[in-house]
């Protein structure tokens, strides 16, 4: 009976120690050292390296936390390579200055944050036709966005309530150029931004073209690109007008 007892208490022992949390600092090696006083983890190796998820670049973590590392073996907006989430989108490590009119990124960037690191890439063709916005009957909620940042949303937003093929949000949201998938319909802002940086993004028609901001019921926001300083107003949905998608890196 006691020995039952003792094997019936080192399971137990076993068990706890298995799911206890660990603490304190961690050094994995081969000479049994602590590891340095200011490092949590210290890997100590003479001939082998830090093995991190290889992964392509769009089946990377939606919901990443700021400091997550990765390195992408495919897609990379900036090529292949180590990238970093710095809780506001994906930075390629050694990555560190990027331009008004750099080719990259499956087009042209015309807008940059002021860190420098993020922006807006515009394609660097039209559309091959004229389309229609779409929903003229419909209101769309959340697809008044005017400012830069709110393409995306405005996009999201028409084709949630008019999923129509063809029209202007779908061609943009279905598009691959450049190597890249995530294209969108610029807001008005943004639709305005390419219009002033048209020069070092190139291929433009004297036309109007289509932003993602709904005006009202019947219309939305277009710029007409023909004109300094451009013209802004806005038309009925079922207006025929260019198009040029844009994304974000």
């Amino acid at each position: 009976m006691k020995t039952l007892y003792h094997f019936l208490f080192i399971v137990v022992l076993m068990h706890l120690l298995y799911n206890m949390p660990a603490v304190g600092q961690v050094s994995i090696n081969n000479d049994g050292s602590a590891p340095d006083s200011s490092a949590m983890l210290e890997i100590k190796s003479e001939n082998k390296g830090l093995l991190l998820p290889r992964i392509d670049y769009n089946n990377r973590p939606l919901n990443a936390t700021t400091g997550l590392l990765i390195y992408v073996t495919a897609n990379g907006p900036f090529g292949n390579g180590l990238y970093i989430f710095d809780g506001v989108g994906w930075l390629k490590i050694n990555t560190s200055t990027y331009y008004l009119g750099q080719h990259v990124g499956g087009g042209v960037v015309f807008y940059l944050d002021p860190s420098g690191q993020h922006g807006l890439i515009a394609s660097e063709t039209d559309l091959p036709d004229y389309y229609l916005y779409g929903c003229d009957t419909d209101t769309i909620p959340g697809a008044n966005g005017t400012a830069l940042g709110t393409g995306a949303t405005n996009t999201a937003a028409i084709l949630a309530v008019c999923p129509t093929p063809g029209i202007a949000a779908s061609v943009c949201d279905t598009l691959t150029t450049g190597g890249f998938t995530d294209w969108f319909l610029p807001s008005v802002d943004e639709l305005d931004s390419v219009y002033v940086h048209q020069s070092i993004i190139g291929g433009f028609a004297p036309f109007w073209y289509w932003s993602s901001t709904e005006q009202s019921i019947p219309g939305a926001w277009i710029v007409e690109f023909d004109i300094e300083p451009p013209n802004v107003g806005w038309t009925s949905k079922n207006s025929y007008l260019n198009v040029r998608c844009i994304r974000k890196f």
